[in-house]
């Protein structure tokens, strides 16, 4: 736990240059989906237009057809004209049963100059072709229904596609076999739904009753996408529609569409699954090289370097109260590991940096310096306090030996520093802490302070060494 809360004091997140990094792999990633979604909808655009297209040429081979069909049935009745009145009266019958079977009329009748010529359209759907034989006399053609919705009826599409004819206003007079749809087409043209559906279909209206030719895109009330062409025929007195789903054209360029998007989910999920792992190796990198750099490997407890940054970032902290910077070091160290396994000896390094961290309290630091020697960021500047508190520790060390079976009695020294102002170099600190302890160590004293009275001792000491080489030389 103290690992981790040790280790997460070192972690600052990423640097700026880090951190610009991960931020143009996002935008690079953004960015190419950006232009694969948008290559992706221009191509269902390029698919809709050629689409559409491609009915209106199937569409417009089909009117032709079906123009030239009534043209040709106009001039059969022109042939049979000519012919009918060389027959017996008491033959024309059977000669127009015959001629109509050959011709592709359900019937072929001689009646009284009633009906206009030409091609007309009857309410039952049925069309007659009419041409006069004389001032008195007509000779009409009739198609049924059925055989008029197989003319108009378009063998492309694979079957799917319908059409139908219907005057200039829309109103069908020829049905398809499947008169649904275009039932759903009359509402389609009666149903005001959003702005560009009513804009579509008034265009289309007014292209109808000009005669022109053209295609509307929908989509229709079961959600089918559907295609519709509309040609104009009869000389314009007409319309042939054909109604096509727009997936039959695209069919297989959606299926590769699908799995294209299925790909393209895979490989941002790959992508993405990199990234993750990308950062979350530089997470355990850095992790891992501030625990070289920070921590002491044997006992998971803050280094040299550790304690000197998580104690300036501690005084840095608002609301910062009088502390002081402990140095220790542990006496006859080295007898452990000359009596004991090597083992032995660690194991007395990490019992004793473990009573020093359960001597710590909030927003105090504890860290093995190096070799034998230890540091201690502590509240309070009183003697007495400190004192008392590395007593306590002598007696938890104690015990803890003890309950690990280890008969060694081990001693320390202390010195600390009154921290002033926290502004301070925690590193000249933790020098002066350093002198205190030599000093107590001299003193053979448990604890001792680095203020003026040491200093001036230092000081004297330091003059009379400097004094001595004149001295013995001047006898």
């Amino acid at each position: 736990m103290n690992k981790k809360r040790n280790l997460d004091h070192y972690e600052r997140g990423f640097n700026a240059a880090e951190k610009w990094e991960i931020v143009l792999q996002l935008i690079i990633f953004i960015a190419a989906l950006f232009v694969v979604m948008t290559l992706t909808r221009r191509l269902r655009l390029a698919i809709d237009r050629k689409t559409q297209s491609y009915v209106t040429d199937v569409a417009l081979q089909n009117a032709y057809r079906i123009e030239e069909k009534l043209q040709v049935l106009q001039q059969d009745l022109e042939l049979i004209k000519a012919h009918v009145n060389d027959e017996l009266p008491s033959h024309q019958p059977i000669f127009l049963q015959e001629a109509a079977a050959l011709l592709g009329f359900d019937s072929l009748v001689i009646h009284a100059n009633d009906s206009e010529t030409g091609v007309i359209v009857r309410e039952n759907q049925q069309i007659d072709v009419t041409v006069a034989l004389d001032e008195q006399r007509q000779l009409t053609g009739s198609i049924s229904q059925q055989r008029m919705q197989q003319m108009i009826q378009s063998q492309s599409f694979g079957g799917q596609g319908l059409s139908c004819i219907s005057d200039a206003e829309g109103r069908v007079i020829i049905s398809p076999t499947s008169l649904e749809p275009f039932l759903k087409l009359d509402e389609l043209f009666v149903e005001k739904r959003d702005a560009q559906v009513v804009a579509d279909i008034e265009q289309m209206q007014a292209r109808m009753r000009s005669g022109e030719r053209g295609v509307l895109q929908f989509v229709a009330r079961d959600q089918t996408e559907l295609v519709l062409s509309y040609i104009p025929i009869h000389n314009g007195q007409w319309v042939l529609l054909t109604l096509v789903p727009a997936a039959l054209m695209s069919r297989e360029v959606d299926l590769y569409a699908f799995w294209n998007y299925i790909v393209l989910a895979l490989l941002l999920i790959f992508c993405g699954l990199i990234l993750m792992l990308s950062l979350y190796r530089n997470w355990k990198h850095r992790r891992r090289l501030g625990e070289i750099a920070f921590m002491d490997p044997l006992t998971r407890a803050p280094n040299d370097s550790g304690f000197r940054l998580l104690c300036r970032r501690q005084l840095d902290m608002p609301g910062w109260s009088p502390s002081s910077i402990v140095f220790i070091n542990l006496k006859h160290f080295k007898l452990i590991n000359e009596n004991y396994r090597s083992e032995t000896g660690d194991l007395v390094l990490k019992i004793f940096m473990e009573c020093l961290r359960q001597t710590c309290g909030q927003g105090e630091l504890a860290a093995r310096i190096e070799a034998d020697h230890f540091a201690l960021l502590v509240r309070g500047q009183a003697y007495d306090g400190l004192l008392a508190r590395l007593q306590r520790l002598q007696g938890q060390v104690k015990q803890a030996l003890a309950a690990q079976q280890i008969d060694f009695t081990l001693a320390f020294n202390a010195g600390f520093y009154a921290i002033y102002s926290a502004s301070q170099d925690v590193q000249v600190m933790l020098g002066r802490a350093k002198t205190a302890c030599w000093s107590a160590e001299k003193q053979e004293l448990l604890l001792c302070q680095y203020d003026q009275r040491l200093i001036d001792t230092l000081n004297q000491e330091h003059a009379m060494t400097a004094a001595l080489p004149g001295a013995l030389r001047d006898g």
